[in-house]
């Protein structure tokens, strides 16, 4: 992870970052180089050190203590490095020529100017490269009617600390809107040290199996108050061909694959399928994967689970729903959202 964001980060060369790049390991040898240390030297190494030693504090943490400080989240914070070694670089610059020539202060100041012009430029190429963005204009738009009024039906009805379940992809979503906790969701945007293989399984027990007891032992182990369906439910899970037929992935309930796991699935009803595949939907699909992405074996939750497109789980799971809101333009139902008693 350390690895991928300091390459990101230091040696990106693309036209929007190349000027960046360069200046930060300007920055870097010079900090490395420089005998005298001065306050802003000083800063630099700071900065630096304290951000390594919390992203990567979790080594003695965990093993201690057993907590963490969500070194994955962290690591985002490494965006301000480059830009701090890249200043840093800029001032050192300037410095050694002004310090030589103490006559030319004004042809001085017009080459920093001219410097940061140059930085500037690279970062406004770097936002347009961002807005012109298929995802970037997609968050330009209004939400659909069937969000806005599931967004306000949850706000209106769930606390702030109420369990859903849904499938993955959907509850990304609902997390965003509603700030509600969930069973499932996208791995990537998970706590990574959160043991998701078993909350996946267990939802697809939940959700797919025929034991009604442990259902519900399962349904208080995680307070989950609603279960929010939606159009989408089948095609968040697997992508579907014009003839209804799975023909890929996109992010089902899995784990990796484990004897244990596979087992509880089969003492409980739920299909599953093993496949050698990538555990982050993304690389499935994307030409930027690398060596440094394996494949696993996975539990993969199958599709033959569904009972119908609009009734995705197990009826017997239905005593144990009570719809308060749906989403019907016209005749046909797009969403629902079911209390849990």
């Amino acid at each position: 992870m350390l690895r991928a964001i300091v390459t990101r980060l230091f040696f990106t060369f693309s036209s929007a970052y190349m000027f960046t790049s360069v200046l930060s390991m300007v920055g870097i040898v010079l900090v490395v180089t420089l005998k005298k240390h001065e306050e802003e030297h000083k800063f630099v190494i700071l900065v630096l050190v304290s951000i390594l030693l919390m992203a990567l504090s979790y080594f003695v943490t965990v093993p201690l203590f057993k907590i963490h400080f969500v070194p994955d989240r962290i690591m985002g914070v490494f965006a301000v490095v480059p830009i701090m070694f890249s200043l840093f670089a800029l001032s050192v610059l300037i410095k050694i020529p002004a310090a030589k020539y103490k006559g030319h202060a004004n042809y001085l100041r017009v080459q920093l100017l001219a410097l940061l012009l140059v930085f500037a430029y690279c970062h406004v190429q770097a936002v347009n490269a961002y807005k012109g963005g298929e995802w970037y204009k997609v968050g330009l738009g209004s939400l659909d009617d069937g969000k806005m009024q599931m967004q306000n039906c949850i706000l209106g009805n769930a606390d702030v600390n109420d369990v859903i379940l849904t499938t993955k992809e959907i509850g990304f979503a609902v997390n965003a809107l509603t700030g509600r906790k969930l069973v499932v969701a996208r791995r990537s945007a998970n706590d990574a040290f959160e043991n998701m293989d078993i909350r996946e399984m267990d939802a697809a027990v939940i959700l797919y199996g025929n034991n009604i007891a442990l259902k519900k032992e399962l349904i208080k182990k995680y307070s989950i108050k609603y279960l929010y369906w939606e159009y989408y439910w089948v095609a968040s899970e697997f992508q579907i061909d014009p003839q209804g037929q799975v023909v890929g992935l996109s992010d089902p309930l899995m784990s990796f694959y484990d004897v244990g796991m596979a087992k509880y699935l089969e003492e409980n009803g739920v299909r599953y399928m093993v496949r050698n595949t990538y555990i982050d939907p993304f690389l499935r699909t994307t030409s930027l994967r690398s060596r440094y992405h394996p494949k696993f074996d996975l539990i993969i939750v199958s599709a033959d689970n569904y009972t119908d497109v609009t009734h995705p789980w197990n009826p017997n799971l239905d005593p144990l729903l009570t719809e308060i809101w749906s989403y019907e333009p016209g005749s046909r139902k797009l969403a629902a959202l079911y209390a849990v008693n």
